[in-house]
């Protein structure tokens, strides 16, 4: 972290057994050591998805060239 410089960096963990799926939203605010909130708050929405991805979306079969019935 480094909020002198204004950023701060953080890890969610995706790789529970029962993973949330859907938009989320995770809230950000800053608090001082005397427990003063920012008014600069920050939401940010993130959308997971855990559906894989079709592999295969087109199969294309060549014709037969030479007429052999071997493609």
């Amino acid at each position: 972290a480094d909020l002198a410089n204004g950023y701060i960096t953080a890890t969610l963990d995706a790789t529970a057994a029962d993973p949330v799926t859907g938009q989320i939203v995770i809230h950000a605010e800053a608090v001082d050591a005397q427990g003063n909130v920012d008014v600069a708050d920050a939401d940010v929405t993130v959308t997971i998805d855990t559906t894989p991805q079709d592999l295969i979306t087109a199969i294309t079969v060549p014709e037969d060239l030479n007429g052999d019935g071997i493609l």
